[in-house]
């Protein structure tokens, strides 16, 4: 492809430093095609258009693409890096960039929810895969979630590969797509679900899949000023043919609680949204035992302990309790 030459930086480079055999050949130079972001006015700084232009490769902004070192760039909210901070955080290097989403230490997945610390999230995804819901190799794992739980699924998805699972189906359901059909749709079709929700479902059931279902799926509050007589008409997530193939034990599942700021402002309302998804983050973590060594461990024995003590009460024969 023919670049046009405004579109080059130039690149000097010892091809020694390129050859597996240093000395073979001499030193030369060549030009390479650096893909810039459209500049915008003013982001660089008076003249600073033309710099960027400029720049040599190691100089240049980090592009976006699933490349080792290339970090991409969230979009920049006004102050979110304080007074300046856009252009600031525009010209990052990969090194000072924002961490982005990934199953590795020290890196914070992006979400419309506060930061989880990402070894959390890797202990609860394995709970939920190796424990909760038990996927076996093979098996085709569905992870449902609220819109805004992406790190979470991410996770569990990770995990439930890295297990052996076949295919690992992810849907999400926004809430605020619920709310705008119970404020706006016609009130005859409020209690429509499109057929092929109950088919997947049962077809979950029919390939003996594992369901892994993350709460809240409509979390609270978001509905605050819908007619709760139009709200109680619409189900959805919720579905019927859900019931069916757990009453035929057709499909190995589980819910697992994940923290949102509108329900951490409900359970701690003396607290702001960020130290009331702290403290239920905090809450949350005990309940499930990921503050354990090993929170597998640990749950597997409290299994142990429970069909104990039923073992125990059924031996006695009691009529009530």
């Amino acid at each position: 492809m023919d670049a046009d030459e405004s579109d080059l930086v130039q690149l000097g480079v010892a091809f020694d430093d390129l050859v597996r055999d240093p000395g073979e050949r001499p030193v030369d130079g060549l030009s390479v095609v650096v893909p810039q972001p459209a500049l915008e006015p003013g982001l660089y700084g008076p003249g600073g258009e033309a710099a960027a232009a400029s720049m040599t490769a190691s100089q240049a902004p980090p592009w976006n693409g699933r490349h080792p070192g290339v970090v991409p760039q969230p979009a920049l909210e006004p102050g979110l890096y304080g007074p300046g901070g856009e252009a600031a955080a525009a010209s990052m290097t990969a090194s000072q960039a924002p961490p982005w989403n990934g199953r590795h230490p020290g890196v914070t997945p992006p979400s419309i929810l506060r930061p989880v610390e990402q070894r959390a999230l890797e202990r609860l995804a394995d709970l939920a895969v190796d424990f909760s819901a038990n996927v076996q190799s093979g098996q085709i794992v569905a992870i449902e979630a609220e819109t805004g739980m992406e790190p979470i699924v991410r996770a569990v998805a990770q995990r439930a590969y890295e297990r052996g699972a076949r295919f690992v189906d992810a849907t999400y359901f926004d809430p605020y797509v619920k709310k705008a059909r119970l404020q706006h749709a016609p009130d005859d079709t409020l209690e429509f679900v499109p057929e092929w929700y109950g088919k997947r479902m049962l077809q979950l059931g029919d390939v003996h899949a594992a369901r892994i279902v993350f709460v809240p799926r409509v979390s609270p509050g978001v509905l605050n000023g819908v007619d709760p007589r139009r709200a109680g008409r619409d189900q959805l997530p919720d579905i019927r043919e859900r019931l069916v193939i757990i009453n035929k034990r057709l499909v190995n599942w589980t819910i697992m609680p994940f923290p949102t700021e509108p329900w951490a402002e409900l359970v701690h309302p003396e607290l702001d949204g960020e130290e009331a998804l702290a403290r239920l983050t905090e809450e949350l973590t005990h309940v499930c035992r990921l503050d354990e060594d090993d929170p597998v461990a640990a749950w597997r024995e409290r299994k142990e302990t429970l069909h104990t003590v039923a073992d125990r009460l059924t031996e006695r024969g009691f009529d009530a309790i």
